[in-house]
């Protein structure tokens, strides 16, 4: 339903539509025309009677008036419409709220700027253009009644804002990592050789593997167990290069060699 606004006192009037869309019309029907307006702008329609109409439409009679209104005018459930002028009267409201609405943004940019340091009431304002919205804003302007308690409600906006982007960004500094695959060797060494955990540089899963490779799993196990009761198993610092030399490494020359860890022995003569 089209929304008048009772105390606007004027609306645009295009002369030279007007003269277009008039000039095939007797005085009388542009006279009656005219006030029929005048009446839809004070009112928003004219009632569907006749008879009452005509004491608007002084010296009008009743053949005229309808004339007029079949060819201007349109019925609805509330009576008789001009749709052009509909259209301007709320073109001019909405043109009317709109300046109004800048204006309140406008004080209310001026108050915050006197009552808050420039970095403050820049911070403010980019948080309210970017992310809050001057739709938002224009809803809080119209039922905060109180300037302060309106700018402590933006701030306090401003500020829930930065702790739930700061959360944000916490969580998606979190990295979880994937749990590693676990060799049936590790899980072996872990769960039955106290002695060999003790080593400093335990098996990856690719060592495992290679060891599997080489020489079997029942081997590698075979040699773990034996490498578990060596007295002297505090010396060693590697358990993949300790392997290495333990499981049959003349058989095993050329994996041995291509450790990064491998040293030839070199004779002092």
């Amino acid at each position: 339903m089209m929304i008048f606004d009772m105390k606007d006192p004027a609306f645009l009037f295009y002369s030279k539509d007007f003269y277009e869309a008039t000039r095939t019309m007797l005085p009388k029907e542009r006279a009656c025309y005219i006030d029929l307006l005048i009446y839809q702008h004070q009112h928003e329609f004219i009632p569907n009677d006749l008879e009452r109409i005509l004491l608007y439409c002084s010296g009008i009679d009743e053949a005229t008036l309808k004339a007029v209104l079949q060819a201007k005018f349109k019925l609805c459930d509330k009576g008789y419409y001009n749709q052009r002028l509909s259209n301007v009267v709320q073109q001019r409201k909405e043109f009317s709220e709109k300046q109004s609405d800048n204006g309140s943004v406008g004080q209310f940019f001026k108050k915050a700027k006197s009552a808050l340091k420039a970095k403050d009431y820049n911070e403010l304002k980019d948080f309210i253009y970017n992310v809050y919205g001057k739709e938002n804003l224009l809803i809080q302007i119209r039922n905060t009644e109180n300037s302060e308690a309106l700018l402590e409600a933006m701030l306090q906006a401003k500020l829930k804002h930065l702790v739930i982007v700061n959360e944000n960004a916490i969580v998606n500094d979190i990295k979880v990592e994937e749990p590693k695959e676990v060799h049936f060797l590790q899980k072996f060494i872990n769960e039955k050789l106290k002695n060999v955990k003790k080593i400093p540089d335990q098996l990856t899963f690719e060592q495992c593997e290679k060891l599997i490779k080489a020489y079997g799993g029942e081997k590698v196990k075979e040699t773990l167990l034996s490498l578990e009761n060596y007295r002297d198993i505090k010396k060693y610092t590697s358990l993949y290069i300790t392997l290495l030399k333990w499981c049959k490494p003349k058989e095993n020359k050329n994996l041995f060699e291509n450790h990064p860890s491998y040293k030839p022995y070199e004779s002092n003569k």
